[in-house]
């Protein structure tokens, strides 16, 4: 054909118009009877296409060797952005149902007393973390797919819905530990992996949400601007929030276990833990948390397991404490060797609580956590002297060691 014929680029105008026309057709709204929608599918098959039109898949390939800088848009920016809002809007209201539809789902399987998952590295769980992942990277992806901005807006929208899913979890996790304690025979042995379980899954949701911000968010890691700060503290603010409801359901699994050692633990430093008629209180003590740690506790992730373990060694001691100063239950020696041997086994209960808590609470011996079981022995150096002079000098001690002590107590 004659070069001034133009025949391939006439070619394109036509096809290139026609098919603006179509799909202007098929997106303009104004155009659309009521009731007729885009479909999901069908908005993120005709974004992708739009944006994949003129690239090196379709005309801007380049064996065409065409000239596509003249072509206007195929589709108007007002109507790619009605088309891109169904998209987004349909994705608002799934996660409106879904989310709900996942923690009912959840809550059906703890009454139902299923049996939770063993991960690979042994810990408890269940299927609603992968449940949460599968929808929230789906949906990332066919976002980012149509562009960054829509995949940006879809970002602050799930953001916004996993602390609602937070606080629907949190909700129910305290009423399932309510029914719990009211008649605990009617759980059997689920109630404790199934809150070992629910502590793991709130640990693991942070670190993969950080995967998203890394994978998704645009807002570069490096960049200290104010804006991409605010984008961290609302990653931050989230990830902080999940791990205190991990250390909630921790919280719970403690208050489990105190209700279990409950009448050995309130008699600490009492005339029923010291004396020829003493209850074995701290052994029991002792025993019971062995029991819970070699069964349920070993599957709980080591973050969360120094956690329990902390607060109940604080929890253990102010009980010691709370009856060492207490007006009411005062302790009486009738003889100095009543103190001396008062004093030996507050010394050794210090040393053997220690020692189990170091072999249960997971640390390496670098990173060994200091509990503070040692005041029973400062206290015990205390006890055992029998002049007035030592006592003071005893007293001055622990006073210099423990600052926070009042008058009263000392």
């Amino acid at each position: 054909f004659p070069k001034q014929y133009d025949i391939v680029n006439r070619f394109l105008d036509y096809y290139h118009n026609c098919l603006k026309e179509h799909l202007t057709e098929i997106c303009d709204p104004k155009r659309r009877t009521e009731g007729d929608t885009l479909t999901t599918a069908e908005v993120y098959t005709i974004v992708t296409f739009v944006r994949d039109y003129q690239g090196a898949e379709c005309l801007g390939k380049p064996e065409l060797q065409l000239d596509i800088s003249q072509l206007p848009p195929l589709l108007e920016k007002d109507i790619l952005a009605a088309v891109t809002d169904v998209f987004i809007n349909e994705r608002k209201q799934k996660f409106t149902e879904w989310i709900p539809n996942i923690v009912t789902s959840e809550v059906k399987d703890w009454y139902a007393l299923k049996e939770v998952e063993l991960t690979s590295e042994h810990y408890y769980a269940t299927t609603m973390p992968r449940m949460l992942i599968n929808m929230i990277i789906e949906t990332l992806d066919m976002a980012k797919q149509m562009s960054d901005e829509t995949c940006q807006l879809i970002l602050g929208m799930i953001l916004q819905k996993i602390n609602e899913f937070r606080d629907l979890y949190v909700a129910e996790i305290n009423n399932y530990a309510k029914r719990y304690f009211s008649d605990r025979q009617a759980f059997k042995e689920c109630f404790t992996k199934q809150m070992v379980a629910n502590a793991n899954n709130c640990e693991s949701i942070p670190n993969f949400m950080l995967i998203v911000r890394k994978k998704y968010d645009r807002d570069d890691l490096d960049d200290l601007s104010r804006s991409s700060q605010q984008q961290l503290d609302r990653y931050e603010g989230m990830g902080k929030k999940f791990e205190r409801t991990a250390e909630q359901c921790v919280d719970i699994i403690l208050q489990e276990i105190e209700i279990d050692t409950s009448k050995y633990i309130k008699v600490l430093f009492t005339r029923e833990w010291f004396g020829p008629q003493a209850k074995p209180c701290c052994g029991t003590i002792i025993e019971t948390t062995r029991d819970y740690w070699s069964s349920e506790l070993t599957h709980l992730k080591k973050p969360l397991l120094a956690y329990l373990f902390y607060t109940w060694h604080k929890r253990i001691l102010a009980h010691y404490l709370r009856n060492l100063f207490s007006r009411n239950t005062p302790m009486k020696f009738e003889r100095p060797e009543e103190r001396r041997k008062c004093a030996e086994q507050l010394r050794s209960e210090a040393a053997t609580l220690d020692k189990e808590f170091q072999s249960w609470d997971g640390t390496s011996a670098e990173n060994a956590t200091e509990y503070h079981f040692n005041i029973l022995s400062n206290i015990a150096d205390v006890l055992e002297q029998t002049d007035l002079d030592s006592i003071v000098l005893e007293i001055a001690t622990l006073a210099k060691k423990y600052p926070s002590l009042n008058m009263d107590q000392v």
